[in-house]
C-alpha cells in the first residue's frame, strides 16, 4: 500500500504543470483560513511544491483559483453583477483519493471564508458480512456538513462542484455528490452512492443508487 501511495503521488507530480512564478493574490490568505480551521485534516504541501493554476484550468495535483460573476437573488435590477473568487485547495494526496478544501471570497466578504458542504448521513443494511449486498436501499437518516471533498472538481460554466469518493482502490464502492452555487454558497442538489463491496468497478459498469436528486433552480 505504501508503494502504491508513493507511485500515485509521483505520477501526479510528474504530470503537474510548472509552478507559477507568482502566486495569485489572496491565495496565501485562503490557505491560512483552511489550515487554521481544518488543522491536520488539511496540512497541504509547502507552497514551493504546490502547483497553482489561476486561469480556471483544472489541476488535480495542486491548487486552482477561479473568478466568476453572479447575481445574488436580493440584487435589484440596477445593481451590477457580483464577483467571487473561489480557491480550490489541495489538502492531501492518498492512494486513490485526493482531498480538497474550498475557500471563497465575494465582494461582500471582508476576508475569505471556508465553505462547508451538506451531505446525507446514510443508513445501510447489509445482507452479508462481506457487505456485497444490501437488504434494502440506503436511507437518509440526517444530514452532516463537511469542509473536505474527495476528488472534487469545479465546473466554471455551470458553477457546480462535484465530488467522487472511492471507498477502496478498485472502485466497486463509491459516492458522488453535486453542489450548485446559489447566491453566495453551494447547495447540495444530488447525491448518489454504491455502497456494496462486490468486487466490480460499478462506477463504470453499474449505476449507483440516487438517494437525493433535486430539481435545478434556474440561474438568473
Amino acid at each position: 500500500m505504501r508503494r502504491l501511495i508513493c507511485a500515485f503521488a509521483l505520477t501526479l507530480l510528474a504530470t503537474a504543470p510548472a509552478l507559477s512564478a507568482e502566486r495569485p493574490a489572496g491565495l496565501k490568505e485562503a490557505e491560512d483560513v483552511a489550515k487554521k480551521a481544518l488543522g491536520v485534516d488539511c496540512l497541504m504541501r509547502d507552497p514551493e511544491e504546490t502547483p497553482v493554476v489561476a486561469d480556471g484550468t483544472e489541476d488535480a495535483a495542486g491548487h486552482t483559483v477561479y473568478t466568476f460573476k453572479y447575481r445574488p437573488s436580493w440584487y435589484t435590477a440596477d445593481q451590477p453583477d457580483a464577483e467571487a473568487t473561489l480557491y480550490k485547495l489541495l489538502c492531501s494526496i492518498g492512494a486513490y483519493n485526493l482531498q480538497f478544501a474550498f475557500v471563497i471570497k465575494t465582494q461582500d466578504d471582508e476576508t475569505p471564508r471556508l465553505l462547508s458542504f451538506a451531505s446525507p448521513d446514510l443508513g445501510l443494511d447489509y445482507a452479508d458480512d462481506e457487505q456485497t449486498k444490501l437488504k434494502s436501499p440506503p436511507r437518509i437518516t440526517g444530514y452532516k456538513a463537511t469542509s473536505i471533498l474527495v476528488n472534487a472538481r469545479f465546473d466554471l460554466a455551470t458553477r457546480t462542484i462535484t465530488s467522487r469518493g472511492l471507498w477502496r482502490g478498485i472502485g466497486d464502492a463509491w459516492d458522488h455528490g453535486r453542489w450548485e452555487f446559489r447566491d453566495d454558497s453551494f447547495v447540495l442538489t444530488r447525491y448518489e452512492v454504491n455502497p456494496t463491496f462486490d468486487g466490480f468497478d460499478n462506477e463504470k459498469t453499474d449505476e449507483g443508487i440516487v438517494v437525493l436528486d433535486l430539481a435545478e433552480k434556474p440561474k438568473p
